[in-house]
């Protein structure tokens, strides 16, 4: 975080294919949270994987961070 940047809970929604991989990442965070901060969580996000399913694959998981 550089300095005199917002810090705060960003919260996300990941929704997973059934391929286990995520398929579309939502962030909804603190005003004027950085083009970079936001890049980062997502790009960290997008590693996330669960085991793959038989279904349509719109599986939505939530998580809160806290971004310093």
């Amino acid at each position: 975080r550089a300095h005199g940047r917002p810090r705060g809970h960003v919260h996300a929604r990941v929704t997973f294919g059934n391929t286990g991989t995520p398929a579309r990442i939502d962030l909804d965070g603190p005003d004027g949270l950085s083009k970079e901060a936001v890049t980062c969580v997502g790009r960290g996000l997008s590693q996330a994987s669960m085991p793959p399913f038989v279904g349509d694959g719109n599986v939505p998981v939530g998580v809160t961070l806290f971004v310093q």
